[in-house]
């Protein structure tokens, strides 16, 4: 009766190994949890096995938790994406959603049920779109790059781009599905920009030479005008052979390793030192030492006196006064 309770055992289950009992729990649904769990302590704690709804995941959903480090991610996140699955109001709700959450068995499963969703879109008059474009912001390829998921982007693109065998000849396209095709291919670009996805970036160029997806990358948006640029696509921006202006500089002094990175690069912004100064110390609150290296390498003020007051009496722009900010302005002043 003791080593019943335990072990968990009733007297009649046949005593195996927890791994063979986890292997039988396999092929079982999700859906008999109150059943597994109502039968006895034993299978109640095994049913709670991260490997076996990690199998789950792998089976039903495809993909990985999102975040994937919390205690019980691989339970939580099935859980949570399978409800989701049952109650989205239509067909397209749950595409965006097992896209974005990079369940690709699901999509798998849409792209041979729900073809309708899949279709190709209509040509736009316009060769550049942008990634708020109605039309295009709803196509799977585009809603794959929303999140930073090569896996999910690749599995995708293998549907509307599939390579050919060697021996399999390939069917011929209509100039319109060449264009469509390239429409694409330049909106899913248009949306990387803006979410500064470079690897996926890179991964485009790599499997898309034939489509003008480096000149878009060069031309396209007002990247030069944005904030919260990173040092990553600043380097891809400089492979591909973008020049850097100082207004990016000023726009960006807030953030050093960007600064830092930009000051290597950008020519000239001395000449308008004593305006990117004045934003860098008063309106960016620039860290100490983007500062520092600003002053360091000549950059001046209309007058000193006048920046040092702004600085001290600086009200919302400046929330906190930096001693060897203020200490280093007295020196200049002086």
């Amino acid at each position: 009766m003791e080593e019943q309770q335990q072990t968990g055992h009733d007297g009649l289950l046949p005593e195996l190994p927890h791994e063979s009992w986890l292997r039988i729990f396999s092929f079982l649904s999700p859906s008999n949890s109150l059943h597994v769990c109502l039968t006895c302590k034993l299978w109640n704690e095994l049913w709670q096995d991260k490997s076996l709804w990690k199998h789950f995941h792998h089976s039903l959903l495809g993909g990985r938790p999102r975040p994937p480090l919390l205690p019980n991610a691989w339970k939580k996140s099935f859980k949570e994406s399978f409800v989701f699955l049952r109650i989205a109001r239509d067909a397209n709700s749950r595409l965006n959603y097992a896209i974005t959450h990079g369940h690709t068995v699901v999509v798998q499963k849409m792209m041979e049920t729900d073809t309708k969703l899949f279709h190709p879109l209509p040509l736009r008059s316009r060769r550049f779109l942008y990634h708020y474009e109605p039309s295009y912001s709803n196509h799977p390829l585009v809603i794959a790059t929303n999140e930073q998921d090569l896996a999910i982007f690749q599995f995708i693109w293998a549907f509307y781009f599939p390579t050919p065998s060697t021996d399999e000849q390939q069917p011929p396209r209509s100039p319109d599905d060449l264009k469509r095709m390239e429409q694409t291919v330049l909106a899913c670009a248009e949306n990387m920009i803006a979410k500064r996805n470079t690897s996926m970036l890179r991964h485009l160029f790599s499997v898309a030479p034939q489509y003008p997806v480096v000149e878009h990358v060069k031309t396209s948006g007002n990247w030069h005008l944005e904030i919260s640029l990173t040092v990553d696509f600043l380097a891809l921006l400089e492979e591909l052979g973008a020049v850097f202006q100082p207004t990016l500089l000023n726009r960006n002094l807030g953030n050093a390793s960007v600064a830092h990175w930009l000051l290597d690069r950008v020519k000239g912004w001395q000449l308008g030192s004593m305006n990117i100064l004045c934003r860098a110390v008063i309106d960016e609150n620039a860290p100490r030492s983007v500062v520092k290296r600003l002053l360091k390498e000549g950059a001046s003020a209309f007058s000193w006196g006048q920046l040092l007051e702004e600085y001290v009496s600086g009200g919302e722009k400046v929330k906190v006064l930096d001693k060897k900010v203020l200490k280093w302005l007295l020196k200049k002043h002086e």
